[in-house]
């Protein structure tokens, strides 16, 4: 098995050593999600198409450390994480990388062009939600968010305009994956448009080109958010796959969020994926035409910029009753989240 992040760590460290000089740079953050999480049943565990929040009673969802250094125009990123998240998530990739929220080496390029070339492990360039959760509308993530990825590993060219256009261009290991087999040779790319107006509206469109769960596909992801009078904000996201000219997944969220005074916010999300050959979501007890959909609403209090504690209630359902409703764990039911979220 290879991986480009455990090299871009190797590499950080032996530039840092080699390259530390007064013009240097070194920056530190943390972030650290700590939650509460139960549900209308007795189950131990929540559906397995979810990768954050999954444990009942406390747990730290995720926690990183995240440490860049800047020396001229290159740029090193290593940030170890544990969690729940890494547990459920991380699962099949090595215990080498597993832990690694970010580990990567960057160049940027002189001139006008203001773009940049990064080699590691990087956040992905596919969805409106992070595993960062004090940035998203909602405390859970979306069904669309859970079953994207929120890291991926490789080569990325990057850049943006003075009109707030922003692309990546990227060859990737896998559909998240830091390691690959030796045999694989089909190669992996992906796309990213954004643009922001940078008066509360982002439009983005990302694709993915290549091995997902074995099989060879295009995936694509279209968001919009939006923040509108009155302390409104609006968020909507579409997916779709496209494979043997057929739509095999396709999926839309859309959120509403309103900022109630200086540190209360309250958003609720409405949501449905179609997943006709059960490739994200069927589960270990039911492996087949799950669907789900689902609906949330959400209360946070932000005490301080550093600081944001929410609640949040969640039903889930399925567009085939027939095969969810007889599994107590499936069942279409309420989940209950509590969270703190710590950033620095």
């Amino acid at each position: 098995m290879k991986s480009f992040g455990l090299v871009a760590l190797v590499l950080a460290t032996l530039h840092t050593s080699l390259h530390a000089q007064d013009s240097t740079k070194v920056s530190f953050e943390g972030y650290a999600e700590v939650y509460y999480g139960t549900q209308q049943s007795t189950a131990s565990q929540r559906p397995d198409f979810l990768y954050n929040h999954t444990a009942d009673g406390l747990a730290v969802n995720i926690a990183w450390l995240k440490w860049t250094v800047e020396h001229n125009r290159w740029r090193i990123i290593a940030a170890p994480m544990l969690g729940t998240y890494v547990n459920s998530n991380l699962d099949n990739e090595p215990n080498a990388v597993k832990h690694l929220y970010e580990a990567s080496i960057g160049y940027r390029f002189a001139g006008t062009s203001n773009s940049r070339i990064d080699l590691g492990i990087m956040p992905s360039h596919i969805g409106l939600e992070s595993n960062i959760g004090s940035n998203n509308l909602n405390l859970t993530r979306s069904l669309l968010a859970e079953n994207t990825p929120y890291y991926e590993c490789g080569i990325r060219w990057s850049g943006t305009t003075e009109n707030g256009l922003s692309w990546a261009v990227l060859a990737l290991n896998g559909w998240q994956r830091m390691a690959v087999a030796d045999d694989l040779v089909r190669p992996n790319f992906g796309m990213q448009l954004q643009h922001d107006n940078k008066k509360g509206r982002v439009l983005n469109y990302s694709n993915y080109l290549g091995s997902i769960n074995g099989r060879y596909s295009v995936y694509h992801n279209v968001y919009a958010t939006q923040k509108l009078a009155s302390g409104w904000f609006i968020n909507g996201e579409f997916n779709y796959e496209a494979m043997d000219r057929t739509k095999d997944f396709i999926g839309g969220s859309l959120a509403l969020g309103k900022q109630l005074f200086h540190d209360w916010t309250v958003a609720a999300r409405l949501e449905q994926v179609r997943d006709v050959n059960s490739f994200y979501f069927a589960t270990r007890t039911t492996p087949v035409q799950i669907n789900p959909g689902g609906w949330s609403a959400n209360i946070d209090y932000q005490p301080h910029k550093a600081i944001k504690c929410r609640i949040e209630a969640r039903r889930l359902w399925s567009l085939n009753n027939e095969q969810y409703e007889s599994l107590a764990l499936y069942a279409p039911e309420w989940l209950y989240t509590a969270a703190c979220c710590f950033s620095f």
